[in-house]
């Protein structure tokens, strides 16, 4: 079991520095003037989840990774490294959290941290995603960090 923890933790580990690289990559090709999000097909979704309907973006195939903007922020902001994990191997899916973007419907029950995780499960148990990788920035690296704590299995 101990073996099992520490082959999930250096998988983490890999991820987030996957990430860490693609981010930097991304700010090197905006300052080089590359478009990537332009060169992709990203193709946005909605999907009722509760009380209201949740707006999200798609590109990919693979491994999921679900990207979780921040406090006044929205999925478009992830644009350009969906096109990257796309590129590499993965299916990026990026949400506007409840009460943000294009989502609609929710409570201001639905805005607390805990509740938004929830509401994270729901949506990724609709679009069939039994075993994910999670990233956020700011507020959404706080639900991501939530969501990674939660007991469930997959």
């Amino acid at each position: 079991m101990h073996n099992h923890l520490k082959k999930q933790a250096v998988k983490k580990l890999i991820l987030r520095l996957l990430v860490v690289i693609l981010a930097i990559g991304g700010v090197v090709g905006y300052v080089n003037g590359a478009t990537p999000a332009s060169n992709c097909n990203i193709a946005t979704c909605s999907t009722s989840i509760g009380t209201g309907k949740v707006s999200y973006s798609q590109v990919g195939t693979g491994q999921p990774i679900l990207l979780l903007h921040g406090l006044f922020a929205s999925k478009e902001q992830w644009y350009d490294m969906m096109c990257q994990l796309s590129e590499a191997g993965y299916r990026a899916i990026a949400p506007d959290l409840p009460g943000y973007g294009s989502s609609t419907g929710f409570t201001v029950r639905d805005y607390a941290l805990e509740n938004q995780a929830a509401l994270l499960h729901q949506f990724t148990d609709r679009l069939g995603m039994r075993s994910l990788h999670i990233a956020g920035s700011s507020m959404g690296g706080a639900i991501a960090l939530q969501i990674s704590n939660d007991d469930r299995p997959g």
